[in-house]
């Protein structure tokens, strides 16, 4: 070996050593991701769900096993505590979740991983885009009625900011000063492209 360079072989069986571990800790995790949100609905017991969420290995994707517990147990991250909570679905008006045999194949056949998607590595980036996919975001937040909000007044400012944006940017492109209609028609396309993503970030 020189300079520390280990054999292109070897290299590679260290790759895919890597790569079956990692599939393997996904299975582990999503086995033991399932009977934690079956404590929640069976025992109303967030604790395992939590010491799953607190011991989960940095480089694991907290955000999207967070994302499969609260889309099917009882349960949900409380930001003044820092941690996963029981969360009662029927007291907040939702139906009433039911440890039956269709819902844990639902639950198991649903891997964790898929909570969130992964996001796709860029190194290029348009504001108009990434402001737009912010407020899609932050609309459907707003829009769960289980969720609690402060200053969305502060949201409002910003679509109505954005939308300002998306209007005058394509005034300047036109030689000739936009009509009133032609102004309209802008603002019912950028709220069209705020509830496409909105419906792509449900998806």
């Amino acid at each position: 070996m020189e300079n520390n360079l280990v054999a292109l072989n070897v290299l590679m069986q260290a790759i895919g050593t890597i790569g079956k571990a990692g599939s393997k800790l996904e299975n582990q995790i999503q086995f033991v991701a399932v009977q934690c949100i079956a404590q929640s609905i069976v025992n109303r017991n967030s604790t395992p769900a939590n010491e799953l969420y607190a011991n989960l290995p940095k480089g694991q994707r907290h955000d999207a096993l967070l994302a499969y517990f609260e889309k099917f147990g009882n349960l949900a991250y409380l930001k003044a505590e820092k941690k996963i909570g029981f969360f009662d679905a029927e007291k907040h008006g939702l139906p009433k979740l039911e440890w039956t045999n269709a819902y844990s194949n639902l639950v198991r056949d649903f891997h964790w991983t898929k909570g969130t998607k992964k996001p796709d590595p860029k190194s290029s980036y348009d504001f108009d885009e990434e402001v737009g996919t912010l407020i899609a975001r932050l609309t459907k937040i707003a829009s769960n009625t289980t969720n609690s909000i402060k200053n969305k007044a502060l949201l409002d400012e910003v679509v109505g900011t954005y939308n300002a944006y998306v209007v005058r940017t394509h005034e300047v492109a036109h030689t000739a000063p936009l009509t009133d209609d032609d102004k309209m028609a802008l603002l019912d396309v950028a709220t069209d492209r705020l509830e496409a993503m909105e419906l792509l970030e449900s998806i």
